[in-house]
């Protein structure tokens, strides 16, 4: 009975880790327990970490969805991931609108048996992601990860476009938060409320990752309780 229940709980938690999108214009939020196990290298898990030089296009009109840049960028230049752009672009240190990057990678035919799944460390703030000009999803937050399956969407012996819309834009209801007239804003930009620039990009790894199909955890609790108990002591004469 234990067993057959153990069992249940692990197919429906890998149904809710590997739903993706099933139409090109739809962005889901990522799946939040995907993110709980770092990607591990072991004899049933896999992973490949895309750091490096990726393409890169500003995007200030905000016009790169309605063009469909993510089926390929019109005129990239090169930046390394991870990074921010404020610090790599001379030019647009204080650029804080919509930016594009993209690179391309093919997935190890090894993984064919396993489901696959696409881990961005830090996308500041918001990000959409593509694979091959499919939608995978969205995720609002800059400081943390978030996962997508991509099992039914990759290309076997074939490379893989990987493409990520990140946009740093400030808001009062952003993180950290924004709107003209603060505190520094005689002083430098941003108009800021705060002390520090609120720096734009890709900030950690992206992964490549596969899991096994059959089964596998994704996430860990552990529940603590305090054990009360007495010292016995014992005399002898």
């Amino acid at each position: 009975m234990k067993n057959s229940f153990i069992s249940s709980l692990l197919a429906v938690m890998l149904t809710f880790l590997f739903v993706t999108p099933s139409l090109a214009d739809e962005f889901n939020e990522p799946y939040i327990p995907a993110i709980a196990l770092y990607p591990q290298q072991n004899a049933v898990r896999n992973r490949l970490d895309l750091s490096g030089i990726w393409s890169f296009q500003l995007d200030p009109k905000d016009e790169g969805e309605k063009n469909g840049w993510f089926n390929g960028l019109p005129e990239p230049q090169s930046i390394a991931v991870p990074g921010s752009w404020n610090d790599q672009l001379d030019q647009q240190h204080n650029y804080l609108g919509c930016s594009w990057y993209e690179t391309e990678t093919f997935v190890p035919s090894t993984w064919k048996d396993s489901e696959i799944g696409l881990r961005i460390g830090s996308a500041v703030y918001f990000a959409k992601v593509w694979i091959n000009g499919q939608s995978l999803g969205q995720h609002e937050g800059g400081h943390l990860p978030f996962a997508f399956a991509i099992t039914n969407k990759v290309k076997w012996g074939e490379k893989n476009r990987i493409t990520i819309m990140v946009e740093n834009k400030l808001s009062p209801d952003r993180v950290p938060g924004n709107v003209a007239g603060g505190a520094l804003a005689s002083q430098n930009y941003p108009n800021a409320n705060y002390d520090f620039f609120p720096y734009s990009g890709l900030h950690r790894a992206v992964w490549l990752y596969s899991v096994p199909k059959s089964a596998h955890l994704i996430d860990i609790t552990l529940y603590n309780q305090l054990s009360r108990y007495r010292r016995h002591h014992s005399c002898q004469s």
